[in-house]
């Protein structure tokens, strides 16, 4: 079947970038940029329900999912990204430590 392999958990090549830019952008709408909320949590359903009817893919869905979830809630991950696993949930857990640590006032680096 044409499309990305998404059989593993592994996060390689274009996926890899989806994956950073659909983190990056939530975690901006969720500390300095909260007046783009709206276009990017949009952004994201367009492409997990993309993702749904071409490869019928889960496991992008699921973060994709997690990540609107994150949105939603203001920035509360309880009861979030649970399902994750692999690359996937490693990139959950990153987003949500960084989200924690800039809403302390503490720099990621």
């Amino acid at each position: 079947m044409w499309g990305p392999n998404y059989e593993q958990d592994k996060i390689e090549g274009d996926d890899l970038e989806l994956v950073r830019s659909m983190c990056t952008n939530t975690l901006a709408v969720l500390t300095n940029s909260p007046e783009h909320r709206k276009a990017i949590r949009s952004d994201l359903v367009k492409g997990r329900d993309a993702l749904r009817q071409l490869w019928s893919e889960q496991k992008m869905t699921a973060l994709a999912d997690a990540l609107i979830g994150l949105i939603d809630a203001d920035g509360d991950p309880r009861g979030l990204g649970e399902n994750l696993k692999g690359d996937y949930r490693k990139a959950w857990q990153t987003v949500t430590a960084a989200l924690a640590r800039l809403r302390s006032g503490r720099p990621l680096i």
